[in-house]
């Protein structure tokens, strides 16, 4: 029962505390809260006035901040002295979400700098131009480029950072490429000096290409045949398509052209003509016997298996009414060597190989 009647009387002794200092401190309100220090051992509150219904800015004694947080007030503490304290309240202006830095302040113009300068919220909002998630200031290395930033993985092969962590495909298997446009993994070799697509080339254009007898089932392994136009602006970023001295590069690194026909050939019999007996494929080149197909009015397909044909990007020395007649460069099934010929119109369907820029 005593520890009843003390609690009771401690509660009423702060409430007419309270209410005596609301008399006393309405005199003493502080006009400019941001310039003005409530003095030693004093705060400042933010006060609510029930006779009159109105806050006020009051100055009380340190030692009476628990009864007068217990009143409803809000205690307002602008360390930074940039004019907004932590708290919001119906005196001054609350909300700083940093009360340590006079710059963070909900009035605060955004910077790009991974902090939320206004205390909206949010970081760095207005600054992420490709709306990946990423600003530049948080590691976003291409901020016009939505497949590019911290989050996402490398892709190996592309020649871009996709990660942004300032290399470029590490972590990736050395005989790998992705093209991002389709997904698809393709082999690549180390020849010499040169960094070689180990596969045909298999990208889908409504137009201008094809595959073998228009039969993607029996022949998607040998990849598409492409008109020159076409290969020359399908190449992924980072890739090419070789020129014909490109080519002398990788047959002079073979070994020449009588010879180096076998250093190219797949083994087997899958994709070439028996015996293929000089194929050792010791370049990993991998060279597939894809055939052509000739421009007309029905496409007409011939020399599957036994006649590889890639187009190179050099144009031949002779033209006709479709522009110049381009070179391309031959293996034969037979043991024979490496050879360029300018006989095929550019809108004759080849295969492509490109080369790493």
């Amino acid at each position: 029962m005593k520890k009843l009647i003390y609690v009771l009387f401690l509660s009423l002794f702060l409430s007419i505390g309270c209410s005596k200092e609301e008399q006393i401190q309405e005199e003493q309100t502080i006009d400019n809260f941001a310039r003005n220090s409530p003095g030693k051992d004093k705060i400042n509150l933010c006060h609510y006035n029930s006779v009159n219904g109105t806050w006020k800015i009051i100055n009380p004694s340190n030692k009476s901040l628990d009864a007068h947080l217990n009143h409803g007030d809000v205690l307002l503490v602008d360390s930074d002295g940039d004019g907004y304290v932590t708290e919001l309240n119906e005196c001054v202006p609350g909300g700083d979400c940093d009360d340590s830095d006079a710059t963070i302040n909900p009035d605060a113009t955004e910077v790009c700098d991974g902090i939320d300068n206004n205390c909206d919220g949010q970081i760095d909002e207005g600054f992420d131009t490709d709306s990946d998630g990423f600003t530049t200031c948080q590691g976003d290395c291409d901020d016009t480029d939505e497949t590019i930033n911290p989050g996402v993985m490398e892709v190996c092969g592309n020649g871009y950072d996709d990660n942004c962590d300032g290399q470029i495909d590490e972590n990736c298997a050395t005989n790998e490429f992705t093209d991002i446009r389709d997904g698809r993994t393709y082999r690549t070799e180390v020849i010499g000096t040169q960094t070689w697509m180990a596969e045909n080339f298999d990208y889908y254009t409504p137009e201008d290409s094809w595959y073998y007898n228009n039969d993607s089932l029996s022949y998607h392994t040998y990849g598409r045949l492409y008109t020159w136009e076409n290969a020359k602006l399908l190449a992924p970023a980072g890739w090419h398509l070789p020129s014909e001295e490109e080519f002398n590069m990788l047959i002079n690194y073979l070994g020449g052209a009588s010879v180096a026909s076998g250093s190219l050939k797949e083994v087997g019999t899958d994709h070439w003509i028996s015996p293929n007996s000089n194929a050792t494929n010791s370049s990993g080149f991998t060279a597939f016997g894809g055939g052509t197909v000739d421009s007309a009015v029905i496409r007409i397909f011939n020399y599957i298996n036994d006649l590889g044909c890639w187009w190179t990007s050099t144009p031949g020395s002779s033209t006709n009414h479709l522009g110049p007649i381009p070179v391309y460069f031959i293996i034969p099934y037979h043991n024979g060597p490496t050879e360029y010929y300018e006989d095929r119109w550019n809108t004759d369907g080849l295969s492509v190989r490109y080369i790493k820029d």
